[in-house]
């Protein structure tokens, strides 16, 4: 056979004067005889074959890609069956020609695809060479260089695309310049727009030939003015905004001494036409904004702020990595995650770090300055940009080039080439196009285009009204950045200010960073995700409406808070949050899925609503039992759902208890009756469900469950729900440790968190009521226990904001007020130091249950202890 012929004639060429070594990496045996073989004797040019073993081991990185995992499996099998005592040992014995012939002929697949490579390096290396002698005159005349004076061509500056040679770098003496393999420049087009904003033209030496382009290696350098910079970083957002930039990430954007310069526009008009919401009661979305350049701040991936614009010194990445260990002669590719310190190239070089927070001001202004420039000259500048971009090619940018790379790493897995099933595992995964699969057969990161297709209503969008919208988003980027930066890399914050003057700098944050758009109130914020450091991120959001992260949680705070702090133009704010919420309410109720819960779902909201409108008085109390009552047609769509306090059933019955507590005297015989239906539903579908399914603390287990039901009951005082709540303490009473006085998570996970969501604190709420009886003393010494315990969050949810209150209420509710002075003393003056030390106005949120407005709204209303939050 053709391949068996070539395989045996590559492999006794290149193995002939071979001889391993136990000082060589490993797996090098495997494949860099074979490329260096087919390199000599494929490149007939003394130059270009310089040039080219130059960058032989950079170019082998792929080929131990490729190789590794099918070659230990080989190599432990192997060594099973031969005669020896050491794996090194016997690479030094036997043949090598044969043990690679007989790798390869297993894996034929592996074969192809590594002939491929090597062979399509070589091309593009001899492709790259020919046309810089083709164009040798322009290119020595535009760029001032001399072509036979090349120190290097490295291939490889980008991902390796089908049929395409990646982005090269062309190393002279004094300078560099790169050569892009695509039809449109785009770099320069967006130069052309940006200078119009400029006081002065920026220009890159460039030069287009049939195969694409030569452009000049944008070499970083210092600021001559910090403010000056932050000026035109703010031009360079609104030129990319205005384009329908993506992708500006921080390798494709270099500061040059005095403008931030994209060098990879490929995506340009990635955007080109407005992007309805798909997030239910909120009427934006996000990639119609400056976040969707990827310049400023709005993610992190692997623990790093990558965007064009972030604010970082000696940032670190989490990067997969593994290492081959020998153990025991049995070869092993031992995966870590490696933090890996990022060079960066986007900021000037006399600068340790750029603060975009600190400087939001004159970026702003270069921003606001060109986005005005934009709309005095709207007609002309439109009519130039169709002009230049309508029906031209752009990349589209379907996935995340991460998720490729794990994709292409899956389909190296040895028994897939052993079976012959690569193909049919890439044919397999239904989430990529036909194009992304045949790229990703052929080892391509895949790569996609489309005609640019610049609607109308795209530039509709562009108004006085969008330029304030982005300048809140700007704001919450900086913003969310810096509070990342704080609870990655700094820890507690050592804060100065008092909590009076902490809720006015809060308050002056939130007016900042929220918007009135179409009728609606945006609430722009983060959220953090990943529960240790090394898998740790941020995610910029627009708050949802329901009470845990969003605006009825919110909207709770200021509604004490404003009486207090008269902010006209947050009063405007909080009275059409509102209004929205009732309109989100009147939608929700249409709709077939709705959460049922309390903290999320739509009972939170029609609590916050509710006690909104006992102020404002804009809805008769009447329609809140009528939309109460509406819900109970939706409680056997929640049988697959957690029945919790969080999401499910338990969180509508807390709502309706709540809401029993507050109506008038007329309206209380409705919600007994609402009250009643709802257990009926949870006796009849056998509640309380199996604890297999369930966890034991207050927000989606037991002790929440069984708080709610014990709070229903005394309003309805049935028989058969005082059964069901004796067969609750059972159980809850089981998993209580005397020793450690704490509960598990689960019974599937015995870890102990010490607060509400899942802990004693929460499960005290129960465990400590009048009707389980625990003994005073044994009450006490778990009492003690919850105030002398540590945390270092301030929150209610799993902090110790949360723990302080629930002290309160069993105070008041379950011990008679005998909880020793002392005690509540130490508490409270332990609490307030944290509280003010800790009430990060960056790092928190804005969410009432995990952010600082749950934590300020206990501070300043000194809350009802007669009820939990």
């Amino acid at each position: 056979m053709k391949i068996q012929m070539t395989l045996e004639q590559i492999i006794e060429n290149a193995y002939k004067n071979y001889t391993f070594s136990s000082d060589e990496y490993l797996l090098h045996f495997f494949y860099k005889p074979i490329h260096e073989y087919i390199a000599i004797n494929k490149i007939t040019n003394d130059d270009l074959k310089n040039l080219y073993f130059k960058n032989i081991d950079s170019l082998n990185a792929h080929l131990n890609t490729l190789v590794s995992d099918s070659a230990i499996f080989f190599l432990n099998n192997f060594y099973k069956n031969v005669d020896s005592t050491d794996i090194y040992q016997m690479l030094h014995k036997i043949d090598l020609k044969d043990f690679i012939r007989d790798f390869y002929e297993m894996f034929e697949d592996l074969w192809t695809l590594i002939i491929k490579y090597i062979t399509n390096s070589i091309a593009q290396y001899r492709n790259i060479y020919t046309l810089l002698l083709s164009n040798k005159k322009d290119i020595e005349y535009v760029f001032g260089v001399t072509l036979n004076k090349i120190d290097n061509i490295g291939i490889g500056k980008g991902d390796r695309h089908f049929n395409l040679i990646p982005t090269t770098e062309i190393s002279f003496q004094d300078k560099s310049i790169y050569f892009k393999n695509r039809v449109e420049n785009h770099e320069h087009k967006l130069l052309y727009f940006y200078n119009l904003f400029n006081d002065k033209e920026l220009h890159i030496k460039t030069l287009n030939i049939k195969e694409g382009y030569f452009q000049e290696k944008v070499i970083q350098n210092d600021s001559d003015s910090i403010d000056n910079t932050y000026y035109k970083a703010g031009q360079m957002l609104f030129a990319s905004y205005l384009l329908g930039l993506s992708d500006l990430h921080e390798e494709n954007i270099v500061f040059d001494g005095e403008n931030y310069i994209p060098i990879d526009c490929e995506t340009i008009f990635h955007i080109d036409e407005y992007i309805e919401s798909n997030q239910k009661g909120v009427p934006y979305n996000l990639q119609n904004s400056v976040l969707a350049t990827g310049l400023l701040p709005f993610t992190s991936i692997k623990g790093a702020v990558i965007t064009g614009f972030n604010s970082f010194e000696n940032q670190t990445i989490s990067m997969p990595n593994y290492q081959i260990e020998n153990n025991n002669n049995h070869f092993e590719k031992v995966f870590n995650e490696k933090e890996v310190l990022m060079s960066k190239k986007n900021i000037p070089l006399n600068q340790n770090k750029m603060d975009f927070y600190k400087n939001k001001n004159p970026f702003i202004k270069g921003f606001k300055n060109s986005y005005t420039y934009f709309l005095k000259n709207k007609e002309v500048i439109v009519r130039k940009i169709k002009e230049l971009f309508q029906n031209k090619t752009s990349r589209v940018l379907h996935k995340n080039t991460a998720f490729y790379y794990e994709l292409l790493q899956s389909s190296y897995h040895p028994y897939l080439f052993l079976s012959n099933t690569r193909e049919s595992f890439i044919e397999s995964k239904d989430e990529l196009s036909d194009v992304e699969k045949k790229h990703i057969l052929q080892d391509c990161i895949p790569i996609d285009y489309k005609k640019i297709d610049i609607k109308d209503s795209f530039f509709d969008k562009f108004s006085i009204n969008d330029l304030d919208l982005q300048i809140a988003i700007i704001n919450q980027s900086f913003i969310s950045e810096k509070g990342f930066y704080y609870k990655k890399y700094i820890g507690v914050n050592n804060n100065t200010l008092s909590v009076d003057e902490m809720i006015r700098e809060f308050l002056n944050v939130l007016d900042a960073t929220s918007f009135v758009y179409k009728g609606e109130v945006l609430v722009f914020d983060h959220i953090y995700t990943g529960d240790n450091e090394n898998n740790f991120n941020f995610e910029l959001i627009i708050l949802p409406k329901e009470m845990y992260l969003g605006v009825s949680g919110l909207a709770l705070f200021l509604r004490k808070t404003l009486a207090k702090y008269d902010d006209l133009q947050l009063i405007k704010k909080y009275r059409l949050m509102f209004f929205n919420l009732i309109d989100y309410i009147k939608d929700e109720l249409k709709n077939n899925d709705v959460k049922l819960g309390f903290y999320d779902g739509i009972s939170g909201v029609l609590y916050s609503a509710f006690l909104i409108n006992k102020e404002l008085n804009y809805v008769p109390e009447k329609q809140f039992i009528e939309w109460s009552k509406d819900l109970l047609p939706y409680l056997p769509s929640q049988k697959d759902k957690d029945y919790d306090i969080i999401n499910g059933i338990i969180g509508y019955l807390h709502y309706l208890i709540k809401i029993y507590n507050n109506v008038s005297e007329n309206s209380r015989s409705d919600i007994y009756q609402i009250i009643n239906k709802t257990l009926d539903f949870l006796i009849e579908n056998h509640f309380p469900k199996t604890l297999k399914e369930t966890y034991i603390g207050f927000a989606h287990g037991v002790a929440g469950e069984l708080f709610v039901i014990q709070e229903a009951n005394k309003i309805c005082q049935r028989e058969d729900v005082t059964i069901q709540i004796n067969k609750l303490y059972t159980t809850l009473n089981s998993y209580f440790n005397k020793s450690t006085l704490s509960w598990p998570i689960s019974n599937i996970d015995d870890s102990t968190p010490n607060n509400w969501c899942h802990g004693a604190p929460g499960v005290s709420l129960t465990y400590l009521s009048l009707e389980n009886k625990v003994p005073r003393n044994d009450a006490m010494k778990l009492i003690k226990s919850i105030i002398d315990s540590t945390n270092e969050n301030i929150c209610l949810c799993h902090g110790i904001v949360g723990n302080q209150w629930i002290i309160q209420y069993i105070n008041k509710n379950y011990m008679n007020n005998s909880i020793p002075d002392s005690y509540l003393s130490y508490l409270k003056e332990k609490n307030k130091k944290l509280i003010l030390k800790e009430s990060n106005l960056f790092e928190y949120s804005k969410s009432y249950m995990v952010g600082l407005t749950g934590v300020f709204d206990y501070c300043i209303s000194k809350k009802n202890s007669n009820e939990i939050f």
